[in-house]
């Protein structure tokens, strides 16, 4: 039986294929990197270099964040910290450069994973928080995945109350949901 995952793979690699400019193909790559960076790390930063050269050639500027920021996911769980932590940077100074908050927010997220797997709690923490703000400014409901990850540090750092605190918030806004 063939699962969900697979299906979503198989369409990307079609539009990777069927792609008829250089700027759709590129899309396609970093998208389709994207949607591997945990099933295949190793072929996420292949992709994702790819997908970076032919941004880089073409002067798509709004493709390079995603291709920078999958690289980045592909080497977090290849567990190549350094490598990680500066496709992820590259990421984010993309999105800066397009003035996206969004973006930037993600971003940050990204890096808080890296720092986080890392084991430098202090480093996620700071990301974490910085990406929960830009959230706020853009949101009026903080972002439960967000809030959970700030709460995993909070954990690793002995802080249980302000760690419980997140995971509350996380467990208020799903029952709302439900």
């Amino acid at each position: 039986m063939v699962n969900q995952n697979d299906n979503e793979t198989s369409l990307l690699e079609k539009k990777v294929k069927q792609a008829s400019t250089d700027a759709e193909k590129a899309i396609a790559i970093a998208d389709l990197a994207w949607k591997i960076k945990y099933s295949d790390p190793a072929r996420a930063i292949e992709l994702g270099d790819q997908a970076i050269e032919l941004s880089q050639s073409i002067n798509l500027e709004t493709n390079l964040p995603k291709c920078y920021l999958s690289k980045a996911m592909g080497l977090l769980q290849m567990s190549r910290f350094k490598d990680a932590e500066k496709s992820g940077q590259m990421g984010l100074s993309s999105y800066s450069k397009l003035d996206n908050q969004a973006g930037i927010r993600h971003a940050l997220n990204v890096i808080g994973s890296i720092y986080f797997r890392w084991g430098k709690y202090d480093s996620a923490l700071e990301n974490y928080l910085k990406s929960l703000d830009i959230h706020m400014q853009l949101n009026s409901t903080p972002d439960p995945g967000i809030l959970s990850n700030i709460g995993a540090v909070y954990l690793q750092l002995g802080d249980t109350d302000r760690a419980l605190e997140c995971f509350t918030q996380v467990k208020k806004m799903a029952d709302k949901v439900e």
